[in-house]
């Protein structure tokens, strides 16, 4: 099994990321003052020293599309100093805790699996949770939380591009976009230039599983179906595409 070769110092990481994002919420503020209209979450920002991360052997960041709703409305943060809506937001994601009060939901059940494949004897919440999108808007006509539009989806592009700190600074050794190839543009424009190099299990169409390419992600990168899709193929077939990635990263 592959395993973590560097101690990571986990205080520090995330002092250093925290500090990424208060430098880059007070333009995000400014550039989301033009979508007066719409309704967003709060972004997702994630606490590298909030669980077990560290102590795991193999460190994986799981990566989604976007949140789904995320403790909150953006109008009633974005008003307050940068340093104090990081404190909150960091303490909203240690608090959600990996998904725990809905750990039975598919994306949050092949996430732990995942982990427990990669790390059988590892410690409980031994990994880390992104997203591509880092806010949700709120769709009237469906009455629920969801993609923001291109447009937020631009700014935040622009604007709030945190997701390549995370990854820079967590020294992920497992990467897993659990996005769907429809996301893959949107892996693209985020870590510019990347390459898809399709590794599906036979019988598996092309879409299934691809290794992602990037100077700026781990070697183990991979990208496959968000899992509310993987859990509609079966379970064997959901179940086969965690272990084709567990038996990649083993190598």
């Amino acid at each position: 099994m592959h395993t973590a070769s560097r101690i990571l110092k986990v205080k520090e990481a995330q002092a250093a990321l925290q500090v990424v994002y208060e430098q880059k919420l007070p333009a995000l503020s400014a550039a989301l003052s033009k979508l007066q209209d719409q309704a967003l979450s709060n972004p997702q920002l994630l606490d590298i020293a909030s669980h077990a991360y560290s102590a795991a052997s193999v460190r994986l960041l799981i990566v989604g599309q976007q949140t789904q709703s995320w403790f909150g409305e953006w109008k009633d943060t974005k008003g307050k100093p940068p340093a104090e809506a990081v404190r909150e937001l960091l303490k909203r994601y240690h608090e959600f805790d990996l998904g725990e009060e809905i750990r039975g939901t598919p994306f949050w059940h092949c996430s732990h699996k995942l982990y427990r494949l990669l790390n059988p004897t590892g410690p409980e919440n031994g990994f880390l949770y992104s997203n591509l999108i880092k806010m949700d808007g709120w769709n009237e006509k469906k009455r629920q939380w969801g993609y923001p539009g291109w447009q937020t989806e631009e700014l935040l592009n622009n604007w709030f591009d945190v997701l390549v700190s995370e990854v820079k600074l967590a020294e992920p050794d497992v990467v897993v976009f659990f996005t769907g190839h429809r996301y893959d543009e949107c892996i693209q424009r985020i870590f510019l230039g990347a390459q898809f190099s399709t590794t599906a299990p036979p019988g598996f169409g092309p879409n299934w599983l691809s290794i992602v390419k990037h100077d700026k992600l781990p070697q183990h990168s991979y990208r496959t179906y968000h899992p509310g899709y993987l859990n509609r193929q079966g379970r064997h077939r959901r179940d086969a595409i965690l272990e084709a990635i567990r038996s990649l990263v083993s190598g």
